[in-house]
């Protein structure tokens, strides 16, 4: 078996043989173990590697990939956001090459994507939602639903924007776009379909438009420009913003005897909508 070695201040250019010649990333050492087509292991030194994307098959069969003995080995799926430009309103701004985004955090804290109602954490079952009204004839309960009428104004309702709604049950949640939009009836028509049937029982928030960015640790992605915008809490200097859009890091297909051990994983997140969700870090 040969051990390699991936450290924060190595080289790919390096053999990755010992700590002073360790490679800087895991797909350095994933390369190099298929070369060596042995039973492999990578230990990965401490520190936090973003960005994190490996897919492991039958070619990886046996590789080992764990945290350094003793030190302490994140691994995120997610990558730093610099270049923050401050507007007003304590809104900065910051372009992001991404096709979606899914999560943002900061300092290792989640954020909220900008919403109306705003988030309520000390209510969080009653506060910060909407309810649908009951539906009215020919409303179809799994692809419409109906805004109450002192709603109307506030939620801001446009083609385009999503609305992340609980089925009346409360047995799943859904994000659907929204097609279409009566102001004068207050009927929503949803792009997708839900996964189970929406009623007057059902709570939901609007987001996806930068109109609903008004409360401090909210942000807004918009896709046509790649731009993140974001309405900072006190104290906020452009460090320490982390973005994320996928929900693998680690994908294995078709691969034996892997062995992942050691590691802390985060910065995932999923941008699935309505159907159900079953992968995770790995």
């Amino acid at each position: 078996m040969t051990v390699f070695h991936v450290s924060l201040s190595g080289n790919d250019a390096n053999d990755g043989l010992s700590t002073a010649t360790a490679f800087r990333t895991l797909d350095a050492a994933q390369a190099a173990m298929r070369v060596s087509a042995g039973e492999d292991e990578t230990q990965v030194h401490a520190g936090a590697y973003r960005q994190v994307d490996l897919f492991l098959n039958a070619e990886d069969n046996g590789s080992a990939f764990v945290a350094a003995a003793g030190e302490s080995v994140t691994l995120s799926g997610g990558r730093a956001i610099g270049g923050w430009v401050q507007g007003t309103d304590g809104v900065w701004t910051a372009k992001l090459n991404m096709a979606d985004l899914n999560q943002l955090t900061l300092n290792g804290e989640r954020l909220t994507e900008a919403r109306y109602p705003n988030e309520a954490p000390d209510n969080p079952v009653r506060g910060g939602w909407l309810f649908a009204d009951a539906p009215t004839a020919g409303v179809d309960p799994y692809t419409q639903i109906v805004v109450r009428p002192d709603d109307r104004a506030g939620a801001a309702i446009t083609v385009g924007s999503e609305v992340h709604i609980y089925a009346s049950a409360g047995w799943a949640n859904a994000v659907l776009t929204v097609q279409a939009y009566d102001a004068a009836t207050g009927v929503v028509t949803f792009a997708e379909r839900a996964p189970y049937d929406l009623s007057a029982a059902s709570r939901y928030f609007v987001q996806g438009t930068g109109v609903q960015l008004d409360a401090p640790g909210e942000w807004y992605f918009d896709a046509a420009t790649k731009t993140v915008h974001f309405k900072s809490p006190p104290g906020f200097d452009g460090r320490g913003v982390v973005a994320s859009t996928d929900d693998s890091m680690i994908e294995i297909n078709g691969a034996e005897g892997i062995r992942i051990e050691g590691f802390t994983l985060t910065d995932m997140a999923t941008g699935a909508s309505s159907t159900d969700f079953y992968d995770g870090a790995i």
